[in-house]
């Protein structure tokens, strides 16, 4: 049984991040959920002095800190909201939510449009986070151990509020291979909606196509790469549309031979495609041999 008037207190929404009296640990009906920094950037999850057993458990970035913890079922702090800070402008921040009351805890992966600003509501055992984003905002509704994107339009304000709702049109389309600069272009001219049910289903596609060299770096704390904790990052572009291509330390000599400019043909695996307003960036790992 739910008890809405206990949530009174966190039904308000959030402006920013709101500062804990410990961002490192928080006491939960379950034990003592913390964050422990292990090095080179590296933090993991603990809860009763135990790593969270998560594909989220291993967080990389500046700093990751215990960002705002909510009641459920009259216990406190039963979903802790952990901020994931990158210590760069270009993606400030992604977050992970972590649920105590479900054994072992559910833990969420990492989500979020990058800002570290994030509206959030909880009402009658549901967490809404709207994030802003260049051209509207991205929202998610967590529940019963379910996060979900929704697409809907910002939900009224007030105690007769509704919950948003998944749109029809958010649901994921069959996605093949994506070829570039086709697919990035095409991505770029879709409403907001058909975009974001589009990024749905990319994750783990094929990428192939060719592109001209922008820059090259090692990976650094805003990489999106699942497949390497240290890499090289090359950007390329081809009419206007971008791609972010990770590759292993493997590929040193391959790389080196890159210079600005460099007509270059590659095939990957599909991380995620992001709008920035003048240009869409598809992100994509290369596989270590």
């Amino acid at each position: 049984m739910r008890f809405p008037w206990l949530v009174l207190c966190t039904s308000l929404t959030f402006a920013a991040p709101q500062a804990l009296a410990d961002g490192n640990k928080i006491a939960t009906p379950s034990g003592e959920l913390s964050v422990t920094e292990s090095g080179d950037g590296e933090f993991s999850l603990n809860l009763a002095n135990k790593s969270l057993n998560a594909p989220a458990n291993r967080l990389e970035g500046r700093n990751v800190e215990i960002h705002s913890a909510y009641p459920l079922d009259g216990k406190e702090n039963s979903i802790v909201l952990i901020a994931v800070y990158s210590g760069g402008a270009a993606c400030p921040a992604t977050f992970v939510l972590v649920d105590v009351s479900f054994s072992p805890a559910y833990v969420s992966r990492e989500f979020g449009s990058c800002s570290d600003l994030p509206d959030i509501t909880m009402k009658s055992g549901e967490l809404r986070l709207s994030f802003p984003t260049q051209t509207d905002r991205e929202r998610y509704v967590y529940k019963d151990g379910e996060l979900t994107m929704v697409s809907s339009p910002r939900a009224p304000q007030g105690a007769d509020a509704s919950p948003a709702a998944p749109s029809p049109e958010a649901s994921a389309p069959a996605v093949a291979a994506l070829e570039f600069p086709n697919a990035v272009l095409e991505f770029h001219n879709m409403t907001e909606i058909q975009q974001k049910s589009f990024k749905l289903a990319v994750a783990g596609k094929g990428v192939k196509g060719s592109g001209a060299v922008v820059d090259i770096q090692e990976c650094g704390f805003l990489k999106l790469s699942k497949a390497h904790s240290k890499c090289y990052e090359v950007e390329v572009e081809n009419r206007g549309a971008k791609a972010v291509v990770y590759l292993p330390l493997s590929m040193r000599d391959t790389v080196a031979k890159y210079g600005k400019g460099s007509m270059i043909n590659f095939s990957c695996e599909a991380i995620n495609i992001i709008p920035y307003g003048f240009w869409s960036t598809v992100y994509c790992d290369i596989a270590d041999d």
